[in-house]
């Protein structure tokens, strides 16, 4: 299992960060939106091993699937 933190559990924790600096109006809407953009393998992924065609590959996935809904 690599180790280093994974992209999901950083969004976690920024969550609960947000919710805690009283910011709690757009911390629900936003966890909508990051269930619904960011997949479990991408979740899964850790953030030092990210690389720009990583986010790209995402990106594009993402507009592709925009453009079907």
């Amino acid at each position: 299992m690599p180790k280093g933190l994974a992209l999901g559990k950083w969004l976690d924790e920024w969550i609960v960060k947000r919710r805690a600096a009283g910011q709690w109006r757009d911390v629900d809407g936003d966890k909508k939106l990051l269930a619904r953009y960011i997949g479990a393998d991408m979740r899964a992924r850790i953030l030092r091993e990210l690389r720009q065609r990583d986010i790209r590959a995402w990106l594009y996935e993402l507009s592709h699937r925009q453009a079907k809904d």
